[in-house]
């Protein structure tokens, strides 16, 4: 059937695949000679750390995505930017990222069914408070010249901890409040 989850996934690739020889830069087995590269705020993931790092005391932003991948490597510094300025602002979300090309696709998805939906580049979102995982919009995750802007609204609208991403003047009146109620 067309609307598979593993027919999507290999429709997906073959697009990607398709876009990587407008460069011209193509390795015989057809990807993207390009890399999206080494990351300064999200954390290389591997299956055996995936679990014990989505399911924490913190809010947790997981990248999937393949190094080789155009499309990943166009957005890989909107999202970079977007994790900048919220760590910024608090110390209670954290990011990571998985290549699903490197580590398969497969595997993944029968230890974590969870992060199944849809190809690469996507995100997830797992909540500290109850770890309930959110995928983050696709529109969200990072694409064009407001990409950072838009994942960074996302996580602050998501986050179990929006006090952290109070205004100055917000956190004033809130105490201010708490100061009136004694």
């Amino acid at each position: 059937e067309a609307h598979h989850p593993a027919t999507m996934r290999y429709l997906a690739w073959i697009l990607c695949a398709a876009l990587a020889l407008e460069d011209g830069e193509v390795t015989k087995e057809g990807h993207n000679t390009k890399q999206v590269g080494p990351s300064k705020h999200y954390k290389e993931l591997e299956y055996e750390t995936l679990k014990k790092f989505a399911y924490s005391d913190k809010d947790a932003v997981i990248v999937f995505y393949g190094d080789t991948c155009k499309f990943c490597q166009e957005i890989h510094p909107q999202q970079e930017k977007a994790a900048s300025k919220v760590l910024k602002k608090s110390e209670n979300v954290k990011f990571g990222r998985i290549d699903l090309w490197r580590q398969g696709e497969a595997k993944l998805y029968n230890k974590f069914p969870e992060f199944q939906n849809g190809g690469i580049p996507k995100a997830y979102f797992v909540k500290a408070a109850d770890h309930t995982v959110y995928q983050i919009p696709h529109g969200e995750i990072g694409w064009g010249d407001k990409g950072a802007k838009n994942l960074y609204k996302w996580i602050k609208d998501n986050t179990g901890f929006p006090e952290d991403f109070q205004s100055k003047k917000e956190k004033r009146a809130k105490g201010k409040e708490a100061m009136e109620d004694l």
